[in-house]
């Protein structure tokens, strides 16, 4: 009877110790994620580049490039802002490589690509 013990209290033991190592290997995925080397990543991609545009005081448009959440993913979007450049919505979502995942364009689009794209931050403003 005392062997059954011993034998129930290594398993429950070696069941926590797995238990703790899956859920530190958890956090440690989640942090990469969230890291920002994806952002000097897409920065040295070659239609981020492209995409910028240089501006000065006299720039009407101003350029805004975000990163976002979409369906679980890293994506990135960009439009650019300023009191004549706000007359139609039409915003298309990249992946890291640039290849266009979805495109949402006009004034119904705003409140279904506002549920499905969650910003996390500007990654490149013209106006800086």
């Amino acid at each position: 009877m005392h062997h059954k013990k011993t034998t129930t209290a290594n398993h429950f033991k070696m069941k926590k110790t797995v238990l703790a190592i899956l859920l530190i290997s958890f956090i440690v995925s989640c942090e990469k994620e969230t890291s920002t080397d994806n952002n000097k990543n897409v920065e040295n991609k070659e239609w981020f580049i492209n995409l910028k545009s240089p501006c000065d005081k006299n720039t009407t448009c101003k350029l805004k490039i975000n990163k976002a959440f979409y369906k679980g993913d890293t994506v990135y979007y960009s439009f650019f802002t300023g009191a004549l450049c706000d007359m139609y919505f039409s915003i298309s979502i990249v992946d890291i490589e640039g290849d266009t995942i979805k495109t949402y364009s006009g004034p119904d689009e705003i409140e279904t690509f506002n549920s499905e794209v969650e910003f996390i931050e500007t990654i490149y403003s013209c106006d800086e």
